[in-house]
């Protein structure tokens, strides 16, 4: 309403009135909200958890979120308090107890105590997701660390997305396929487009045609 937002509930009315420029969806009874330029955090209520004085909050993700204020990026809890001060050049959120960062322009991972477990080396790097991550390393190739930042799946691939059902979408030679957790090619790299897999099919892209596929990469009616 007049360019703001607000929540209503199932029968139409407003439970929190218009009064946000930006939000994201209700993520655990909490939501991050903008207002007046700046992001703040309320409940279901529209209490205020964190008020709004950040440049920006992400969702909160293995019981944390990331906040950013003049370029630098910390962590908050549930309630709100902050876990790790305005430490990092950018970050992600946290997936399986660990979180990427960039110190001094390198990717490593940190725990939620805010230590720095995996060293900062990496171009870049993607969230952990069956206790592998995706990184980049110098040579511009992407492969897989393990929690411990042991290079598991050689960095071979021009692009690598998180693992998802036992597999994850790899860039070869501009095509995706889908490897497993050893790096053995499963599903061909032919695909102009390929998703991650959900309940056992994957959206993929292949002259010009959106399909599905299962884990075998035969089409799915």
């Amino acid at each position: 309403i007049n360019g703001k937002w607000g929540f209503i509930d199932i029968n139409g009315d407003f439970v929190i009135a218009p009064q946000y420029e930006n939000f994201h969806l209700f993520h655990f009874g909490q939501n991050e909200v903008k207002k007046n330029d700046k992001w703040g955090k309320i409940d279901r209520r529209g209490n205020v958890i964190i008020p709004f004085k950040y440049d920006f909050i992400g969702k909160l993700s293995d019981g944390l979120s990331y906040i950013v204020l003049d370029d630098k990026w910390g962590f908050v809890d549930q309630a709100g308090s902050f876990v790790i001060p305005f430490t990092y050049d950018w970050a992600k959120h946290f997936t399986e107890g660990l979180a990427p960062v960039v110190i001094k322009g390198k990717w490593g991972f940190i725990d939620k105590t805010g230590k720095l477990v995996i060293p900062a080396k990496y171009l870049s790097a993607e969230n952990f997701s069956e206790g592998l991550a995706a990184v980049e390393v110098k040579n511009r190739k992407w492969g897989y660390i393990d929690t411990k930042g042991k290079l598991v799946i050689p960095a071979s691939y021009q692009k690598a997305n998180d693992f998802s059902e036992g597999l994850a979408c790899v860039l070869i030679k501009w095509k995706y396929g889908y490897i497993d957790k050893k790096g053995e090619l499963i599903i061909p790299a032919k695909y102009d487009v390929a998703i991650r897999f959900e309940e056992g099919t994957a959206w993929v892209k292949l002259d010009g045609r959106n399909f599905k596929i299962d884990k075998n990469g035969n089409e799915v009616k």
